[in-house]
C-alpha cells in the first residue's frame, strides 16, 4: 500500500524548499518508489488512485513508457523471429522511410489518439500512396498495442484510429482465347510452370517451391508443401502462406504430359524448375525474362503472373465449379475470402438459374385467369390466354375450363341489372 509523509516535517531543515508533499510505494518488484506533489490533497489523490490500480494489477510505471516509439518499434521488430523475411523487410521499411519519421521520437506512455491522427495526416500530405499509409498505420497500432500487451503502457490508446479506405483493385483475368496466344512466346522450358498458375490455380512462389516428389503423375495431382522467397538476394523455401495453402490439387491430363518430362529419372528432393546450370529458378528472373516479355509479345498489356491464378478461377466458374470447391484448389482458409474476390464472377449465373429452374416441371391444371383493367370502368377484363402465354416453358395438361371475357366486372353487373325484372 502506498502512503502520503510530510518531506518538511520528516527533515525540517528542508522546509520550505522542494515539494512538500511525497508519496511512497513499492512497484511489483518490490523496489521502492516515490513522488512528490504540491499539494497534499493532490499527493492523497495520487495515492488512491494508484491503491486502486494496484489492486486491480492495472498500475504501469510511468518510467516505462518514457522510452520512444522509435527505439521500441525497433527493438520490437528484432524480436519478431515468427516473421517471414519478406514480411520483417516490409515492415523495416515502413518503419524507417515512413513511420518514425513523424512520431519515432514521441515517448510511448505519450501515444494519444491524436498522434495516429498527426501520423496519417502526414503520410497523406506527403503523397504516400493510400495501400502504404494503411500498412503503416497498421504497424503503428500493431506496435502500440505490443507496448500495452508488455505492461510498458497502461492503456491502448488507438481505438478510434480511422485508416483510409482503399477499393479494391479489379483482378485482371484472361479468356481462354487470350491465355492460348500466350503460350507460344513460353519457353517450352518453363511452360509447366505457365499451366500450374492456369489450371492448378497456383501461387508464383507455389510453383518455383515444387519439388519433384510433389507431382504424382500417376494420380494426377500436385501438392503444395513449400513456397520459395526471394529476400535480399538469397532464396529460401518457407511454408505456404497459410495452414490452408498446405494442399493436393487434381491437374488435366494435357498438365501430367507437360510435367512428365521434368519428373522423370530424378530424385524427390530435387526443384522441379531448374536452369540450365541446375539452380533453382527465381520468381524474379522468371518474370522479367519469361514471363513480361511473352505478354509483350502476346499483345496483352500489363499482366500479372498473379491473373492466372484469377482466370484459373473464371473459368472454373463457367464450367459451374462449386464455390467450396473452387476454394478448396485455391488454398484458401474461408470459402469466404474465396467469395469476397470472386463473387462478381457468378453474378450473370442467377438469370440463368431462375431459367433452369422451370426445366421439366408440367403444370396439371393452368392458373386463373388474370384480369386486366377494362378503358370504360377501369374494372378488370378477364384475359386467359394472355395470361398463361406468360407460363413458357410450363407443359399445361387438362381442361382449364376457362371462357374468354371480353368485358370487366363492372359490365357483367350493368348488364345483370338491366336484364333484371
Amino acid at each position: 500500500m502506498s502512503h502520503v509523509e510530510d518531506r518538511w516535517s520528516a527533515d525540517p531543515g528542508r522546509r520550505g524548499r522542494g515539494k512538500r508533499w511525497r508519496v511512497r510505494w513499492r512497484d511489483e518488484a518490490r523496489r521502492p518508489r516515490s513522488t512528490s506533489f504540491e499539494l497534499k490533497r493532490d499527493a492523497e489523490r495520487f495515492c488512491r488512485e494508484l491503491d486502486r490500480l494496484m489492486d486491480a494489477g492495472l498500475w504501469v510505471d510511468p518510467q516505462l513508457g518514457e522510452q520512444s516509439f522509435g527505439e521500441y518499434g525497433l527493438r520490437w521488430l528484432e524480436g519478431r523471429r515468427d516473421l517471414a523475411p519478406a514480411t520483417v523487410a516490409l515492415y523495416e521499411n515502413l518503419l524507417t522511410k515512413h513511420v518514425l519519421a513523424h512520431v519515432g521520437g514521441v515517448a510511448l506512455g505519450a501515444i494519444t489518439l491524436e498522434t495516429g491522427q498527426r501520423l496519417i495526416a502526414g503520410l497523406q500530405d506527403g503523397g504516400v500512396g493510400l495501400n502504404t499509409v494503411r500498412k503503416a498505420g497498421t504497424l503503428f497500432r500493431q506496435i502500440h498495442q505490443a507496448s500495452v500487451d508488455e505492461g510498458l503502457v497502461a492503456k491502448f490508446r488507438l481505438t478510434g484510429l480511422r485508416l483510409p479506405k482503399e477499393p479494391r483493385p479489379e483482378a485482371r483475368f484472361l479468356t481462354q482465347s487470350e491465355f492460348e496466344s500466350l503460350l507460344p512466346h513460353i519457353d517450352s522450358a518453363l511452360l509447366g510452370a505457365v499451366l500450374l498458375g492456369a489450371f492448378a490455380g497456383l501461387r508464383v512462389g507455389e510453383v518455383f517451391g515444387l519439388q519433384v516428389g510433389d507431382v504424382d503423375l500417376a494420380a494426377a495431382k500436385v501438392s503444395v508443401r513449400r513456397q520459395i522467397q526471394e529476400q535480399r538476394g538469397a532464396v529460401t523455401y518457407r511454408a505456404p502462406k497459410t495452414a490452408s495453402s498446405v494442399r493436393t490439387v487434381a491437374i488435366p491430363g494435357v498438365l501430367v504430359e507437360v510435367l512428365a518430362p521434368l519428373v522423370e529419372k530424378r530424385e524427390p528432393g530435387e526443384a522441379l524448375f531448374v536452369t540450365e546450370s541446375g539452380a533453382v529458378v527465381r520468381p524474379s528472373n522468371f518474370r522479367h525474362r519469361i514471363w513480361n516479355p511473352a505478354v509483350i509479345a502476346a499483345g496483352l498489356g500489363s499482366v500479372p503472373f498473379h491473373a492466372l491464378r484469377h482466370s484459373s478461377v473464371s473459368w472454373a466458374v463457367e464450367h459451374g465449379a462449386h464455390m467450396r470447391l473452387i476454394q478448396q484448389r485455391l488454398g484458401h482458409a474461408k470459402v469466404t475470402t474465396t467469395m469476397g474476390v470472386y463473387a462478381h464472377l457468378v453474378d450473370h449465373l442467377d438469370q440463368e438459374l431462375a431459367e433452369t429452374l422451370t426445366d421439366g416441371i408440367r403444370i396439371p391444371v393452368a392458373p386463373p385467369a388474370r384480369p386486366q383493367r377494362c378503358e370504360q370502368h377501369r374494372g378488370l377484363v378477364s384475359s386467359p390466354e394472355r395470361w398463361l402465354s406468360t407460363f413458357k416453358g410450363f407443359g399445361v395438361v387438362g381442361d382449364t375450363g376457362i371462357e374468354p371475357v371480353t368485358s370487366c366486372v363492372s359490365c357483367k353487373r350493368a348488364n345483370q341489372l338491366r336484364q333484371s325484372p
